[in-house]
Parts: C-alpha cells; sequence; structure tokens
C-alpha cells in the first residue's frame, strides 16, 4: 500500500483523480469478497452455503486485504497456514500445506491481466477428538505491466478461517470425501499413491474393524459430553443473564427467576444455589434468600461467591463453608438512598482481596452509571459516571457497561466499556479510563489487541494461570448478527478468537475443564442460553 501511495502522490489533476478512483474501486472489490467470504463462514453453524455442506463453531479467522505483494508466498502467510492448522495431524498438516502453498504459488504467478479467485474448504485432526474444518479464499487482481501500476504488481486478499466440526452434524461420507478431495488435487502425491494415502489418512478418522479408537469416534464422544451438559442446563436454567466458572461448580444468575443456579460439569444435573426463597434478612441458607433480580454472580478459588442483585440494590455474599448469605453492599444507604440506590449489575473479584462493581443510579438520567470498589473489610469506594476522565477520542461515554475484571494484586480493574467499543483500565478508586483494548479497525485474529474494532465487547473473564483474558464480543444488534469470544494474551497484547456464537453475551474458561464456556442468544428465541465449546490444543 505504501508504494501505491507514494506513486498516486506523484500525480496531480485528473490523472490522480483517477487514479485514486480505479484502486479504491480494486480495493472495495478486494473487501467486498471478505465480507462475502466473513457471511459465509458465519453460517457455519446453521447450514453452511456453498458445495460443502459440513456444520461447524468458527474459532479463528485471518484476513486481509492489500496491494503490491510478492511474486511467492511470503513469511507472513506461511506463519498464518501453520498458526492456523495449528496442532493439526502430521498427515493432515502436510497436504493442507501443500495444497495451500501450491494455490499461493499459482495466484501469486499468473501474471495475466486479470482477477483471480481460490476458494476451497479442508477437514483436518485439530487434537485428540477434535475435527476441524479449515476453509480458505485467496483472491489476486494483477495490474496492468504499464502506467501507473507497473510498479504496483497487485492487489491481493486472503481470508483463513478454522471451525470446530461435530461429528454428530455431519455425514461421514462428506468427511470422507473432503479428505479424498485433497488427496486428489495434491500434486505432490504420485498417481498411483493416492489410494494408499487416502486410506492411511481416513484411517486416523477410522480405524478399520477398531471401533472407539479412532479420532472421529473420540470426537463424537466429546461432542455428546458437551451437548449433554448444553442441554442439562438449559432445560432447568432459563435466560441467564451471568455467569462464573469455579474449580468445582459453573454458576448462573438468572434474574427473571430471581436464582442462582449451579452445575457439576462432571454430573450435568443444574441445582439451585441461592434464592428462590422468602427471606431479605442475612445470615440464612442461600435457598431461603429471597433475591428480587440476580443479574450476575462471581466465585473466588475458594468457592465463595458473590451475587450482584440489581433488584434489590445489594451484592450479596455467600461463603460455602457456612451456608450462609449476608449483604456486603447495600445501595440503599449514602451516597445511594432508599428513593434512588445504586443498583448492582455486573461483579468481578475476590472476597478475600476486594472486588469490584458495575452498577447504576438510575434517578442520574445523564450519567447513571456508577464504579463501586469494595475492599475486603466491605468498605466501599463509589465513583460517578460524570467524574470519570476519558481517554482521547472519548468525546462522551456511553453508560453501557457490560463487564469488569481484575488481572492482579493492585486491583486496577478492566471494564467493558460496551456502548463506546473499548476495554478500558481505571485504578482502584480512581477515575481515570485509560483505553487498552478495542477502539481500532482491525477485525481479523493475531493482530494486537489494542488495535481491534470491538463491536460491543461485554463479559470479561480472566485466567491467572496463562495470562489470557476473554472478552465476549456482541453485536449490539448491528448486523452481522454474529459475534464470538476473544482471547487477549496480557503479556504479548495479541489477540485470537476462541469461541463463537449468536450475541455472546458472557464467557469464561476454567483449564481444568478445557472448555470454553458462554452465555449468547438462542437461535430459537429471545432468550439467552449456555453452551460449551471445545478448545483445540494449539489455542489452550
Amino acid at each position: 500500500m505504501a508504494k501505491i501511495a507514494k506513486l498516486v502522490a506523484g500525480l496531480s489533476g485528473e490523472a490522480k483523480e483517477r487514479a485514486l478512483f480505479t484502486l479504491g474501486s480494486l480495493q472495495k472489490l478486494g473487501n467486498a469478497h471478505l465480507d462475502e467470504f466473513t457471511t459465509e463462514m458465519n453460517t457455519l453453524p446453521d447450514g453452511p452455503i456453498g458445495t460443502v455442506k459440513v456444520k461447524a463453531h468458527t474459532l479463528n479467522t485471518v484476513q486481509r486485504c492489500y496491494f503490491a505483494v510478492k511474486e511467492q508466498p511470503d513469511d507472513t502467510l506461511n506463519n498464518i497456514i501453520n498458526g492456523l492448522l495449528g496442532e493439526s495431524d502430521d498427515g493432515f498438516k502436510k497436504v493442507i500445506g501443500n495444497l495451500l502453498k501450491g494455490a499461493l504459488n499459482s495466484l501469486l504467478g499468473n501474471v495475466a491481466v486479470a482477477d483471480n479467485k481460490d476458494r476451497e474448504s479442508y477437514v483436518t485432526i485439530g487434537g485428540p477428538g477434535i475435527i476441524l474444518r479449515i476453509d480458505v479464499l485467496l483472491w489476486r487482481y494483477q495490474f496492468d505491466s504499464h502506467g501507473l501500476t507497473a510498479e504496483a504488481q497487485n492487489a491481493f486478499v486472503y481470508g483463513f478461517n478454522s471451525a470446530v466440526v461435530d461429528p454428530a452434524e455431519v455425514p461421514e461420507y462428506m468427511l470422507r470425501y473432503l479428505v479424498w478431495k485433497m488427496i486428489s488435487a495434491d500434486t505432490t502425491i504420485p498417481a498411483d499413491k493416492k489410494k494408499e494415502e487416502f486410506d492411511k489418512l481416513w484411517k486416523k478418522f477410522k480405524p478399520e474393524g477398531r471401533d472407539g479408537e479412532g479420532e472421529l469416534q473420540r470426537a463424537r464422544e466429546r461432542h455428546k459430553r458437551l451437548n449433554t451438559l448444553t442441554a442439562k442446563v438449559n432445560a432447568k436454567v432459563h435466560d441467564p443473564s451471568g455467569m462464573a466458572v469455579g474449580n468445582e461448580f459453573i454458576y448462573f444468575a438468572c434474574p427473571t427467576e430471581g436464582k442462582i443456579w449451579r452445575v457439576d460439569p462432571s454430573l450435568y444435573e443444574p441445582e439451585v444455589a441461592a434464592g428462590g426463597g422468602t427471606s431479605t434478612e442475612d445470615d440464612v441458607e442461600p435457598t431461603q434468600a429471597k433475591l428480587a433480580k440476580p443479574t450476575d454472580v462471581a466465585v473466588d478459588d475458594r468457592g465463595d461467591y458473590l451475587i450482584a442483585d440489581y433488584g434489590a440494590a445489594r451484592v450479596r455474599l455467600v461463603k460455602v463453608g457456612e451456608n450462609k448469605i449476608t449483604t456486603v453492599f447495600d445501595g440503599t444507604k449514602s451516597p445511594g438512598s432508599e428513593d434512588d440506590p445504586i443498583r448492582p449489575a455486573h461483579i468481578n473479584g475476590q472476597p478475600s482481596r476486594g472486588f469490584h462493581v458495575v452498577a447504576y443510579q438510575e434517578g442520574d438520567k445523564a450519567a447513571p452509571l456508577r464504579f463501586v470498589d469494595i475492599d475486603k473489610q466491605y468498605n466501599a469506594i463509589v465513583v460517578k459516571q460524570s467524574d470519570l476522565k476519558l481517554p482521547n477520542g472519548i468525546a462522551k461515554l456511553s453508560p453501557e457497561v457490560h463487564g469488569v475484571v481484575t488481572l492482579d494484586d493492585s486491583l486496577t480493574k478492566l471494564v467493558a466499556f460496551s456502548g463506546n467499543g473499548f476495554v478500558g483500565s481505571i485504578p482502584w478508586g480512581g477515575t481515570e479510563v485509560t483505553r487498552v483494548y478495542g477502539g481500532g479497525e482491525e477485525i481479523s485474529d493475531n493482530v494486537p489487541a489494542k488495535d481491534l474494532k470491538l463491536r460491543y465487547p461485554c463479559g470479561l473473564t480472566y485466567d491467572s494461570s496463562t495470562g489470557y483474558l476473554y472478552i465476549a464480543e456482541g453485536h449490539g444488534g448491528v448486523p452481522p448478527y454474529h459475534s464470538r469470544v476473544r482471547r487477549i494474551n496480557t503479556k504479548t497484547g495479541s489477540a485470537t478468537s476462541v469461541a463463537s456464537g449468536p450475541n455472546v453475551h458472557a464467557a469464561d474458561y476454567h483449564g481444568g475443564h478445557e472448555q470454553i464456556y458462554t452465555l449468547s442468544d438462542s437461535r430459537d428465541s429471545d432468550a439467552r442460553v449456555f453452551r460449551a465449546h471445545i478448545q483445540p490444543v494449539h489455542l489452550k
């Protein structure tokens, strides 16, 4: 792109206008191909369009549109290919690598003045019990070798997408077809060896006469367990708005029912943990308590959990060892009041160190947002929206905030400013907001998180054992109606996607479970539902 800019800068008048129009049209054409590819990838869970009818759930997408590429694939593209395949089986990795590099060589080596497109789908083993679908888009427009674009070479677009396949949703013959298609297209395999190479790869999916030992059967069993957990939870837990994953249980906050549910992922059966009772007093059993409208829940390493009860304007604490519920923040007291209480909506942290609350004071119509920092003695500091010092580029702060998390012992909080599309940090009890992630234009994976375009960041979760931050990126009611979970490496600042779904509102991960858990829109109603997602080895 820099070479193009330099060429255009040397022109003037009508020549410059024609050049800008031509190059702008090419970039729009390239971006249109990417938009079409993205739309197609978003249909994978429901019924993919095109000739390959393999349902899958997108994990990772890398795409780019730019000018003036080399005649041969450079290290950047090769690294993307290797990253996309991750820990794939070596046999599949070799074949797919051959096909992708062959397609790139063919596409970039074509010197005819025209546009050329390659669109393919592959299948691979992404780890124990994990089958991945790999989709690839390559498009290139070769410039004329005369005039303005003589030195620019070409415009180039690529899109790579990996997605997890549930074998229960895909006919076995379709997987066999994709494997055979890959072998047939690999020109490095001699014609008389293709059947032999196909048999080698397919036996990794399904060994002859050895039921239960192939990756196809392992994948079926693994997806069956996750599908059973998902179905059992959604049968009892209705329209949850908040979720927290502990060492033993997954907790759900259900505002319409006034209950906190929990489930042991290995046993599948949800049970009421708190709420559903009639008492508004402290020091009663959690299931005897009346919760007015619990919107979020947070759990610590010991199993104690906090409840944000928006309807009662209180934060409640349940210490599992004592099996009692108590109030640790009362929003009806100063600086709140009975007439205009501070209502907690989202919560995160540990009672033993301190925790953060995103709250609202509805009487302040212009700026209702409140941040409440509560220390281990339950002393609260309340910061008003109107007192916040905003980062450069944010003229007005939206009160739509749907996530908060603590990263370290400093108790500095990260906040998902959903309405403004970024994640910012605020010191304990402080007022200065620093933009950390989002606010850029990048929508692809494997890019610096500070450059991301976050459409509607919601729930935040931090895994201290890995240093990964998880962001549930919703769509905020703006098309395209698809979203994902972003994982941020807080040490390197790089971002990648690890799950997807319709308007993901909350996400959590626990290494012991080796799954990503999300709350997202139901495809059948207006309610939110729970989903469990497989995480391939190379994304752990």
